[in-house]
């Protein structure tokens, strides 16, 4: 009944995620949701999961309003995180299922790095991603970039990913040598 954030799908040996957050962003509430979702999909008799995004854009990561208006800063960064890095390695241990991110729309900060942590990405020809929370730091770890991109694209090609917070496209950068993952 009504707007539907989240939603579930399937077809032959294929399970469809769709999540559809305003702007991208995913609250605590939105990323422990997904997350239960996700556990869920992983529970079907598929063999295929495809994490599908929002209309607009794919994901960008945490709720960086709803912190800013909480009356704890810290305290919302902290419990939004740590939901975003349980959702990122829910699917990167994910055995029972390949794990595909497919990205229609754009994707910033930790949304780039959810969608890295499935098995493969697909992206649109058109897709802009901005990897980098800019002047926020780097978060070391934060939805497993630390581990996602030096293994993707290699220690130099992450260290100035990170380093260089620009955004990047299809054609741009190669993260991954498969013609279907993040390019």
């Amino acid at each position: 009944n009504g707007y539907r954030e989240i939603e579930y799908r399937e077809k032959d040996n294929i399970g469809f995620l769709r999540f559809n957050f305003y702007n991208g962003a995913m609250s605590t509430k939105q990323c422990n949701r997904l997350l239960k979702a996700f556990e869920d999909a992983c529970l079907r008799p598929t063999k295929i999961i495809i994490l599908e995004g929002g209309d607009d854009f794919w994901s960008n990561g945490i709720h960086l309003n709803l912190i800013e208006a909480s009356s704890s800063a810290a305290d919302q960064s902290w419990e939004n995180i740590n939901a975003m890095d349980d959702l990122s390695e829910a699917i990167i241990r994910t055995q029972s299922h390949i794990t595909i991110a497919a990205m229609r729309g754009n994707a910033g900060a930790g949304g780039v790095f959810l969608a890295r942590a499935c098995d493969k990405v697909w992206l649109r020809e058109a897709i802009v991603l901005n990897p980098h929370y800019k002047d926020m730091g780097n978060l070391y770890g934060s939805e497993f970039w630390t581990y996602l991109l030096p293994k993707y694209c290699g220690v130099n090609n992450a260290a100035r990913i990170a380093e260089q917070r620009l955004p990047i496209d299809r054609k741009s950068t190669r993260l991954n040598s498969s013609h279907t993952d993040i390019s």
